[in-house]
């Protein structure tokens, strides 16, 4: 097993500085609570080219200092990295436009596997609204386990895998497109200046 070290999620990849072979889990964790001074740590993003992937297709990674390559294997590290002392959550998102927002969350947390990957989040503060908070105490959701409150399949509709309800104020995990089309299928956080507006990058970060 492979675990990408010091990486960031932005918009639907992961941007790495190394690689580490058969790395010593609960060592890495235990450097990553213990490092209490960690910065919210920027990287430079290839441009996604291709409307059509999604979280389906390339299995986005829940974003921490460090990140498990592969979608169930990332809420457990961040269930490990979570369960006893919930972690500082950041959200950096860009507009089309150039325009860019944050939202932070003093107490995140992801449950383990026989919890469904339940969320907390909590302790708004930023400059775009809160609508993370709406998915506060949901399950997570795949297009092949539905565990959100509606009818239907919220990861079907909406193309991602998320915490969803019914179905969604923010959808981090949903198609890229190609330009601020005004869809909830697309990548987004509900009304920061348009009902649905498709973000061009998005950044959910962690740290003690």
């Amino acid at each position: 097993m492979k675990i990408l070290v010091l990486c960031e999620a932005v918009a639907l990849f992961v941007c790495c500085v190394g690689y580490q072979e058969n790395p010593n889990i609960p060592d890495l964790i235990k450097t990553f609570l213990k490092n209490k001074e960690t910065s919210w740590r920027r990287t430079n993003t290839p441009k996604i080219k291709s409307s059509e992937k999604s979280v389906n297709s390339i299995k986005v990674e829940v974003l921490s200092t460090y990140v498990l390559s592969g979608s169930k294997g990332s809420n457990d590290v961040i269930h490990l990295l979570t369960k006893d002392s919930p972690a500082t959550l950041r959200v950096d998102l860009q507009r089309f436009s150039g325009e860019k927002g944050h939202a932070e969350y003093s107490k995140f947390a992801v449950g383990n596997e026989n919890s469904k990957y339940k969320l907390t989040v909590s302790g708004y503060s930023g400059n775009i609204d809160d609508k993370l908070s709406g998915h506060n105490q949901m399950t997570f959701s795949t297009k092949d386990h539905d565990n959100d409150a509606y009818g239907g399949s919220c990861a079907q509709h909406f193309y991602g895998g998320w915490w969803y309800r019914r179905c969604h104020d923010v959808n981090i995990n949903g198609l890229y497109a190609p330009s601020a089309l005004n869809d909830p299928k697309y990548a987004n956080w509900s009304y920061w200046r348009h009902s649905y507006e498709a973000l061009k990058t998005t950044q959910m970060m962690i740290r003690p």
